[in-house]
């Protein structure tokens, strides 16, 4: 099952490489299920090789480090693409976002592991305070920018960005605040 989805998360990135063409508006390539669906396999693809059952609380030192390492470098590495690239980057569209799913399903296995210092770092509080927060603060980021797109406020009455976020805090509980 792991090679079925590993192989059609292939398909999906080189259908990704095959639709994009630079300077072309890249909406349909980024949101259409046929050509993102390789993200969600390539996680399926790691937990299908690494379920949780098999995860391990005693590692070695070297096996504990090298694992870090992983993780680490994957951290980096995701860093990296999302400082030096942007959403119109050719490269994302041919074989970047890959680079980036691959990357992310490391740092996934590897803070999953209770064996592994890289996991106890990434729950230190003020972090976890942000991962809590991160939901509503995801679910919400859209519809501001979608009503606050400046071709939508020609002529119109837009809120502003505090009074969106602010009834949406709201609708969410008040997560948005802390």
């Amino acid at each position: 099952m792991a090679v079925c989805s590993i192989a059609l998360a292939a398909a999906s990135a080189l259908a990704m490489a095959a639709l994009y063409h630079s300077g072309y508006d890249p909406t349909r390539i980024y949101d259409g299920t046929d050509t993102r669906a390789g993200g969600l396999l390539i996680g399926a693809a790691a937990a299908m090789l690494w379920p949780s059952r098999r995860l391990f609380s005693k590692v070695s030192r070297r096996t504990g480090i090298l694992l870090d390492g992983l993780g680490v470098a994957g951290l980096r590495l995701i860093a990296l693409l999302a400082a030096a690239t942007s959403e119109y980057s050719p490269f994302l569209f041919r074989g970047g976002l890959v680079v980036l799913s691959v990357a992310t399903a490391a740092v996934l296995v590897v803070v999953t592991l209770p064996a592994g210092r890289l996991g106890r770092a990434l729950g230190w509080s003020p972090l976890r305070w942000i991962g809590v927060r991160l939901d509503g603060i995801y679910l919400w980021h859209l519809p501001v920018i979608a009503l606050t797109t400046p071709t939508l406020q020609r002529g119109l009455s837009v809120p502003t960005v505090e009074e969106i976020n602010s009834a949406f805090d709201d609708l969410n509980g008040g997560r948005l605040r802390g």
